[in-house]
């Protein structure tokens, strides 16, 4: 798929400032209240990164080959793979997290 000139350099230094700062946060908050669930945050944002590479891949890419529907049919469903285990770790880390608050009381 055709884009812009400046927009793939516009989305990834997008994503990698946000992941960056959101990996820099989470790892502040592990350090000040060690759980296991960050390691599940963790997890989320890595498969996230794999799902961003995957799903970039698919609309930057233009392979000359005659299959290549077959090969954006791919990236996509790779990116959903990657997106849906990427929401589950976070849906685990979230429910760690509640436990983490029920046991507290609050």
């Amino acid at each position: 798929m055709p884009l812009e000139e400046a927009i793939p350099g516009f989305l990834i230094a997008g994503f990698v400032t946000i992941i960056t700062g959101l990996t820099l946060f989470t790892l502040f908050l592990w350090n000040r209240k060690v759980t296991p669930a960050f390691i599940w945050v963790i997890i989320h944002f890595i498969l996230l990164t794999v799902t961003f590479y995957y799903g970039y891949q698919a609309i930057t890419t233009n392979p000359p080959q005659p299959m290549a529907s077959e090969e954006h049919s791919f990236l996509i469903g790779m990116a959903g793979v990657s997106w849906i285990l990427s929401m589950f770790s976070l849906g685990i880390a979230i429910f760690q997290f509640t436990k983490i608050i029920k046991r507290r009381g609050a």
